[in-house]
């Protein structure tokens, strides 16, 4: 038995440019690591456009689960070396639910 506890990340932007960089460097990544991500470039208003990690599904302590807290610090990580990027950490599941806003600006 194990807790299963989903943990989201969710990353908008204004900027072409540090838009076209992640999505250059997702598409980059091994197959299996890219299905992560589910990139949104359709501008809805003022030219925002989002990424978002999805939750990698597994249990905690498992080795998947250790691996996407890997893939969430590395892409947040990314995210503040590219900048021009607001973002936020959705988590829920077994533990309830909170939030963790970050902004990387």
């Amino acid at each position: 038995m194990g807790t299963i506890q989903h943990d989201a990340i969710i990353a908008t932007t204004w900027d072409e440019e540090s838009f076209t960089l992640m999505e250059q460097w997702i598409k980059s990544l091994p197959k299996e690591e890219q299905n992560f991500y589910l990139i949104q470039p359709i501008p809805v208003m003022n030219h925002y456009q989002s990424i978002v990690l999805a939750p990698d599904g597994s249990k905690e302590g498992w080795e998947e689960s250790d691996t996407g807290n890997d893939r969430r610090r590395y892409f947040i990580a990314r995210l503040k070396s590219i900048g021009h990027w607001d973002f936020i950490s959705v988590t829920f599941g077994e533990h309830g639910k909170g939030l963790n806003s970050e902004e990387s600006s």
